[in-house]
Parts: C-alpha cells; structure tokens; sequence
C-alpha cells in the first residue's frame, strides 16, 4: 500500500518547462464536465463517473472520508493502519485474495492515505467493472478484522515508517515540522502515525475506527474511462445500495490558535548534509459548493480565496522548475544551495503550511541561506510581479495540470479528492480560469498578510553521524 504522505500535492506537479499556451486555447480544454455523470443512491453513496474512451479500460476509485486530521493523540496513524488491513481477510474473501482476483483479472489495484481523506482504487478492461464494485462493496461491508494478522501487520506499518519517515532526515525534518507549526491544527500529527501510537494501539481501535467511517454515506465512488454511465449505477445500486447508511461522527471545529511569534525546532538527525525548512500559516480553499459556482463574484465572497491562489502562483514563480527564482538565484547564481524549493497546497479541511525549503552548498552556514530564501520570499512583499512573470507561470500552471488530465487515474483524483474535502468535483475547472485572473495587486496583499516573523516557524537539520546520539 502507497502513503502520501502531507508533503506531496494532490494533484499533478508543475513540472513544464518554460511552457506558454495562449489562454483561449487552454479554455478550450478545460470545460470537462459534459462528460461527467452523478448519482447519489438511497443508503448516500455519492457515484461520479467521467467517460474517457480513448482506452478499453477504467480506474475505480472509492474515496473515505476520514484521514489522519480525523484522528486523536493515542490512535494517530489508525487510518493509515485501517488501509492495511483491508487488504486482508473479509467474510467471502481469504486473506491476499483481493489482490489475486485483480492480478489473475490482468489488472493493477492498491490505496493511499492522506489527511483528509482514505482512497482504493482499481484499474482494469472495461469489461471487468462488476468484478471491482462487487469486490470494493464486500469489503465496505464485511471486513474480518482478525486480531493475529493485526499485529503481524503492525510491524509491516512501523516497518513502512522507518523506511519512509525514520532513515530519511528530509521525510523526519517535514515531520518535525508540522508538528511544530501546528499547535491545534488536527495536521499536527503525521499521516503514518507517532511510532509509539503504532505500537499500542488494539484491534479494537481498528473496529471502533472501521465501524465509525467505512460506510456508503461516507463514500464517494469515482469511476473514469471506458465505461457506460448508467451500467455503473446499476451496479453501484447492485452492490453498494443494499448496505444501511450510518452516520458518522460529527467532528468538532479544531481551529488553529493564532502564533505568538517566530519558532524554531532543531533536529539532531543522522544525514550527511544540513537542511532547513521554514513553514508560514496560512489559509486554503473549502466549503466550495455547486450554489458558490453560480458566479466568479460568488466565489469571491469565499474566505480567502483570492488568497489561495495568490499563494499557489508565489509557489510556483520560486520554484516551478529549474529556470524559476529559487533555482536560479539561489542556486546558480549565488552557489549558496545545492537545493532550494517552495511548496503549497490550497486544498484541505484546515488550514495549511506555506514552505520553503533548502540544502546549503558545502561551507554555506545555514543561517546564510535561511535569510537568502526570506529575502527572495519578502521580494513579493515590496515589488510586483511583472505581467510577464504572471501571465508566463499562470499558463504553466493550468497546462501541466490539464495535460495531467491525459492519464485517467489523474482525472479521477482530481473529482475525489475535491469531493472527499467537501468541494464540488464542478469546481476544479473554475479554479483554473480563476487562477488566470489573480494579479500582481493580489499577490503582493497576500505576501504582506501572511509573510511575516510572527507566522513563521523554523526547522533546522543538525547532522550526526552516531545514532546514539539522538
């Protein structure tokens, strides 16, 4: 099983290189949503389906509404946990039989785990749809959770963490991280779990957990390719609609605390060369629905908005590719990294992290790349940016996620991972041709609100060469 872990973006990296489309031309692509049809069966389960007939073949996604920022101090990492073990003994299915029927069927299936969210998916000819609901609706329902196989796999999870988390000092300083620039922000803690939580809980937390959240009402399923609309609704119905909806818990508003100025971590970690990672708070996009897309001065309305996508190009314009600022200034020019980069994400359940992030060339004290990378972060604070500079990354942006779209596994993230944080799957496309209409009025404002000491908090990456030392 794949975890994403909080760091990687949702969608499709910016990966194209000094890329210029003209802007009619994208907005010819960008209208998807002729193809896309919904249902929403008795027992809740939400069913979009996207055609895309280019291949013989679909991917089908089910996505859970519950993540690590649905989890508490003690049971942190039970969702991930949770995903492990559905790929294990259920009422008609042996365990590792899941994962043969799909190999013998010619297909390829596993499941990710994020903050907000838990996903499975298949990907199979088109000819075998049936074969992947029946199999997805039996382990909705009828899951055996067997208390010997739990244990065995909680050292396969502590296991992925050391792998994942522990021997790698970038994955454990990012870690470190969050937890710090969080106080009651429920990102606070990781997605695979502290290890001392792994190692405690029971198999009665992992009931408790199932029983809670794997429910139809719950769900959302996503199926993208080759497919019939109403072949997949009728088989949704078949499968899934005779499973009882049950509510699940109703969380309550875990709100970040405001900061009282600038903290900094040090890491004392065994790793060859120093890094640093800096964090500022900052807001996302949420609570977008099918009445706020009505209207561009609707979502306008929406807290932060603006602000967002601001954010989203700044991270972009340092470190989009090999040609953009942080690159190229820190980097090249200057030689006072070896790496230096910018990451946001402005969809989630709660607020989220504005981050840099950088390696110091060899004899480059730390502190001298830390105020070179908030010198090029306060630049957006004092000057604006160039239509040019704007209108070049705005159109990179939008191409490398529309050419994302070429792959239908991309296409159904896209429409799950909106509809499992509560915004329409319809708004993905708005988004873009909002994203061309930030200026550099917008984004000067926002770095002004949102780039200063009080927001910020610093990570630092001591290296030591002696495990024992830590």
């Amino acid at each position: 099983m794949s975890l994403i872990t909080n760091y990687l973006l949702i969608f499709i990296c910016l990966i194209i290189n000094n890329l210029s489309i003209a802007s009619d031309a994208i907005k010819t692509k960008l209208d998807t949503n002729q193809n896309v049809s919904t249902k929403i069966l008795k027992n809740g389960m939400k069913i979009i389906v996207k055609t895309d007939s280019r291949s013989p073949i679909f991917v089908s996604q089910i996505w859970y509404k519950v993540g690590s920022s649905y989890e508490t101090n003690g049971i942190t990492g039970i969702s991930h946990m949770l995903e492990h073990m559905m790929f294990k003994e259920s009422k008609n299915l042996k365990d590792g039989e899941f994962t043969k029927i799909i190999d013998t069927n010619g297909g390829v299936q596993n499941a990710f785990t994020a903050q907000d969210f838990t996903a499975y998916y298949e990907v199979l000819r088109n000819d075998k749809l049936s074969l992947a609901l029946k199999l997805e609706a039996e382990r909705m329902r009828n899951l055996t959770l067997n208390e010997k196989a739990f244990e065995k796999e909680k050292q396969v999870v502590l296991e992925e963490r050391r792998m994942r988390v522990d021997d790698k000092p970038y994955s454990h300083l990012y870690e470190r991280l969050l937890a710090a620039s969080y106080i009651s922000n429920p990102y606070h803690h990781p997605v695979i779990g502290w290890p001392e939580d792994i190692k405690q809980y029971n198999i009665d937390n992992i009931k408790s957990w199932y029983n809670k959240w794997y429910h139809p009402n719950n769900a959302v399923l996503v199926v993208v390719g080759d497919v019939n609309p109403k072949k997949v609704f009728n088989l949704a119905e078949k499968y899934f609609g005779k499973i009882p909806k049950k509510t699940p818990p109703k969380l309550k508003t875990r709100t970040e605390i405001k900061p009282l100025g600038r903290k900094e971590i040090t890491a004392k970690l065994n790793a060859k060369v120093p890094m640093l990672m800096m964090s500022f708070l900052t807001p996302n996009l949420t609570n977008i629905t099918d009445n706020n897309l009505n209207s561009s001065s609707n979502l306008n309305k929406i807290q932060n908005f603006k602000e967002a996508l601001s954010l989203e190009i700044i991270a972009a314009l340092l470190s989009n590719d090999n040609s953009s600022r942080l690159p190229k200034n820190l980097v090249r020019d200057l030689k006072i990294a070896t790496s230096a980069g910018a990451e946001y994400d402005s969809f989630g359940l709660h607020k989220s992290l504005f981050i840099l992030h950088g390696i110091p060339n060899a004899n480059i004290d730390i502190k001298k790349l830390e105020k070179a990378l908030l010198t090029e972060l306060n630049i957006f604070k004092t000057n604006k940016v160039s239509t040019k500079e704007l209108t070049k990354i705005q159109n990179q942006i939008i191409a490398s996620k529309v050419y994302g779209e070429d792959d239908i596994s991309n296409q159904a993230i896209q429409i799950g991972s909106l509809e499992s944080i509560n915004i329409s799957w319809k708004f993905y496309d708005i988004y873009l041709q909002e994203l061309q209409k930030i200026t550099a009025d917008n984004i000067l404002a926002t770095a002004k609100k949102y780039f200063i000491e009080d927001n910020l908090t610093v990570a630092y990456l001591n290296p030591v060469n002696d495990k024992t030392k830590l």
